[in-house]
């Protein structure tokens, strides 16, 4: 049997995917695939208001994935101190 301090990198490692499968993964498809938009002429209002959607859309999931990069590494950086 191995002793806790030897444990711990399998630990983490069921960690970090435990929150990347129940978290991260749902979140991500969640958000749906990002939508293309484009300048130029808006000839409806329906069209600026499905483009603004786009735009606030693929903020939404930019900023997530950022979210995440930062929560795994300062996971990452919690199992280091250990």
């Amino acid at each position: 049997m191995l002793e806790p301090a030897q444990e711990l990198p399998r630990v983490f490692q069921m960690n970090l995917y435990r929150f990347y499968t129940r978290v991260v993964a749902p979140t991500m498809t969640g958000l749906g695939e990002p939508q293309r938009w484009e300048l130029g002429d808006l000839r409806s209002l329906d069209a600026g208001l499905d483009r603004a959607a786009a735009q606030v859309d693929t903020y939404t999931r930019n900023e997530a994935a950022k979210a995440f990069v930062l929560v795994l590494s300062a996971m990452f950086e919690r199992q280091l101190r250990q």
